[in-house]
């Protein structure tokens, strides 16, 4: 779970958890841009605006102890290392209900796009304990497994690291619009009993389908920023936060997105000079 004081981006994106707690029943009308609905500012054009609207919410007081470093949103922690900041999924801070991260992600997007999910890994190659990470995505129900990616951990820092969905199931009829799948990260580690327990991340990941309109936007945009501005306009938030990542370390947008994620986090000069790979992750022989 995330601190309690973290940012409700809910009132922002006019939406509420019951809504997103409830996604797979809804209507694909529910997904649908609406031009009264509000939006996040675009990041090129205000800075500060945005700086105001993420930190709304943060309402920790002076005399407040620093939050401890959570398990991540959308995960749970087994007995892997100890890390000052565990794994977790890159996702807006509203977008998630209970343990789970749940966003929408364009179906079709355009040709030179990578759909991927991004995560924060502190794990590397002399993590000895790390057995594995198994990545799953699967049908709505989770019963049918669609994708099975593993791993083993190969950097030699800590790492923010993206899983690219697989190519001929986002052309293949499994991938369908306005259709809800289950996904999750396993991170398998060895105990000193020799029992292995896992680090769990989980989440849901909705088709969204984008107008002739938009993907004209899309391609005609000729920045990073811009296309940003199109995702969160559209609110395709995998999609937006892939662009983030894609801006880089330096860039402000990323840092004011570290920000909304933990506000007031003692740690979060880690995660502002954490690496981030551009290279998705691969299938690896195990040892």
């Amino acid at each position: 779970m995330i601190p309690s004081n973290d940012l409700h981006w809910l009132d922002v994106i006019n939406a509420d958890r019951k809504t997103i707690s409830n996604l797979e029943s809804l209507p694909p009308s529910t997904f649908k841009h609406s031009p009264k609905r509000t939006t996040l500012p675009s990041l090129a054009r205000s800075q500060s605006g945005l700086r105001q609207i993420l930190l709304a919410s943060n309402h920790e007081s002076s005399n407040d102890a620093p939050p401890e470093a959570p398990p991540g949103p959308g995960g749970t922690r087994g007995e892997c290392p100890k890390t000052p900041i565990a794994p977790f999924v890159l996702i807006p801070p509203a977008l998630e209900e209970g343990n789970q991260a749940i966003g929408s992600i364009a179906y079709h997007n355009v040709d030179n796009v990578e759909p991927s999910i991004w995560f924060y890994l502190p794990y590397t190659a002399q993590d000895r304990a790390v057995r594995e990470g198994v990545f799953k995505l699967q049908d709505g129900k989770g019963r049918e497994d669609l994708m099975i990616l593993r791993f083993t951990p190969n950097n030699p820092t800590p790492t923010f690291a993206r899983i690219r969905l697989d190519s001929e199931l986002i052309n293949s009829e499994q991938w369908q619009a306005e259709t809800t799948y289950r996904w999750s990260l396993r991170l398998n580690c060895e105990a000193e009993d020799g029992d292995i327990t896992p680090v769990l991340i989980k989440g849901r990941i909705r088709t969204t389908a984008i107008s002739p309109e938009v993907k004209s936007r899309l391609n005609a945009a000729t920045t990073l920023e811009q296309r940003s501005q199109i995702y969160q306009q559209e609110e395709l938030w995998y999609d937006w936060v892939q662009t983030l990542a894609e801006q880089g370390q330096e860039s402000s947008s990323w840092s004011l997105f570290l920000e909304s994620r933990f506000p007031g986090f003692e740690n979060l000069a880690i995660l502002q000079n954490t690496p981030i790979s551009h290279e998705p992750i691969t299938n690896s022989p195990l040892e």
